[in-house]
């Protein structure tokens, strides 16, 4: 459930930082490029917010599928002896419920507000969609004879054109439907030949470039991402470019006379919206009439330097896509997954990971630390266990090395996998397996130091399910009695 919500969190701030890209690159070049090639950027965009599926190695695919958790720095892992005197400092709060619980409740709860979030948004379409249709579907009957004409000379070499109807409830020519799409003209409007020939190619322009189909995706869109402001703004940059991108491949081969002409009858129907049975939100916002008659009036032709910049800019788009990708999930991220390792059985218990007795004394728990003058509360993700430099480090179950390296924080460190569980050691003074390798529980994998941000030698040990973090003591050998300081700790 917590892996399914970060991937389309991941997805949706992919997609709102792509858009950003994309409205950049549209300033940047302006009237350089044309509304087709706009157009082109905000279908990447809306892409990428309906697409889950990311290459790995994307800034955004190594996100953690956890809550972002504070957690205590590592940089002062103490001995035994010195711990006495850290308390004088730090107050030291042993939680007894479990980290999963709350992380679980947290992430249903979320979950729970989407899916909410989405239902309403799917309805409240759905439903607009349907009042639309059935207005439309009220007095509906055969265009006049001249529109029919006009009709079939337009569409004379087209295969299964559109049916083209007159509603007395549509306010403008729309067209209409997916898989069994429709023209409606307005009835009760007297239209010229010439007007009919320009509202029909217009609404064939929209037919033609399957501009239903890109407003059908970003309507699912606003749907999924409900709470991201940017596919609001991408839907009113799509809605744009798509109706001036028609304007402008109707009156190409228009003279300025013509144009005006058909920018007056723009004027008309923007004024008959108003009268219509249906709300004219339901409708691609042709409210932007002024934008849409400068357009049509200035003519601009693009030529093959405008088509090379559109695509460049699209490539570029792309590219950005890919570097920035989205969050697929805790496997998705480890190579190691071909060694085997996810095929694992992941345990229920786990060995110490170094060699002990009846006891084992820790240094510090999977506790939340309260600084004693802010009074902020941080989650330590392990346990640490003080063993002399050079004491062999073993795995503590079955499982395949993902990562085998050196961090400033944690120094030397290995990461294992085992199933959907993964155990963490670091502040290694030596590692002696590598990335790709399989282990066997108790296999010696590297020894103890205090590489990195550390002051004494120990090992820092941590557990992780589905990539949320564990309290190491409820899933280690019970039989052995870990210590603090003297007072068992052990489950």
């Amino acid at each position: 459930m917590s892996g399914g919500l970060a991937g389309l969190l991941s997805v949706s701030l992919s997609g709102a930082c792509l858009f950003g890209a994309a409205a950049g690159l549209a300033r940047l070049l302006g009237g350089r490029i044309s509304p087709n090639a706009r157009r082109a950027l905000w279908a990447l965009v809306l892409l990428r917010l309906l697409c889950p599926w990311s290459l790995p190695g994307g800034v955004l695919d190594g996100a953690p599928p956890v809550l972002p958790v504070e957690t205590a720095a590592q940089s002062a892992p103490a001995q035994p002896e010195a711990v006495a005197g850290e308390l004088e400092q730090i107050k030291i709060s042993i939680i007894p419920t479990s980290e999963k619980e709350t992380y679980l409740t947290v992430w249903t709860g979320l979950t729970v507000l989407w899916a909410a979030g989405f239902a309403i948004s799917l309805v409240r379409r759905g439903r607009a969609y349907a009042g639309l249709r059935r207005g439309l579907g009220q007095g509906e009957g055969p265009a006049g004879a001249e529109a029919q004409a006009v009709y079939a000379r337009l569409t004379a070499k087209e295969g299964g054109p559109p049916r083209l109807r007159v509603s007395p409830a549509a306010p403008c020519p729309m067209l209409v439907g997916v898989v069994r799409p429709t023209v409606y003209l307005p009835g009760g409007m007297d239209l010229t030949g010439e007007e009919l020939e320009g509202t029909l190619a217009h609404e064939l322009s929209h037919w033609r470039r399957k501009d239903l189909w890109l407003k059908w995706a970003a309507a699912l869109a606003a749907a999924v991402h409900w709470f991201n402001p940017a596919v609001y703004l991408l839907i009113h940059r799509l809605d744009r470019d798509c109706e001036l991108g028609c304007d402008l491949a109707v009156v190409r081969s228009w003279d300025t006379h013509r144009r005006a002409r058909y920018g007056e009858l723009l004027i008309r129907l923007a004024a008959n919206q108003g009268q219509g049975k249906i709300p004219v939100t339901m409708l691609s916002q042709k409210q932007r009439l002024e934008e849409r008659l400068r357009t049509m009036m200035e003519g601009k032709k693009y030529g093959k330097r405008a088509a090379a910049l559109g695509i460049a800019a699209c490539l570029a788009l792309a590219l950005t896509s890919t570097a920035l990708g989205a969050y697929t999930g805790l496997e998705a991220n480890r190579p190691a997954q071909e060694s085997g390792g996810s095929e694992m059985e992941t345990p229920t218990v786990l060995a110490w990971p170094v060699e002990t007795g009846d006891t084992v004394e820790l240094s510090r728990l999977f506790t939340r630390i309260i600084h004693p003058i802010t009074g902020g509360s941080t989650q330590y993700p392990g346990i640490d266990i003080p063993q002399p430099s050079g004491t062999p480090v073993l795995a503590a179950a079955d499982g395949a090395v993902l990562e085998s390296g050196f961090d400033p924080g944690d120094g030397n460190y290995i990461l294992l996998q085992h199933g959907s569980m993964t155990t963490k050691y670091t502040h290694l003074l030596a590692r002696t397996v590598e990335a790709g390798e399989t282990v066997a529980a108790g296999a010696e994998i590297g020894q103890v130091g205090k590489t990195g941000r550390a002051t004494g030698d120990h090992l820092h040990f941590e557990v992780a399910v589905d990539g949320v973090l564990q309290d190491p003591l409820l899933i280690l050998d019970s039989s052995v009695d870990a210590v603090w300081l003297g007072v068992s700790v052990s489950p």
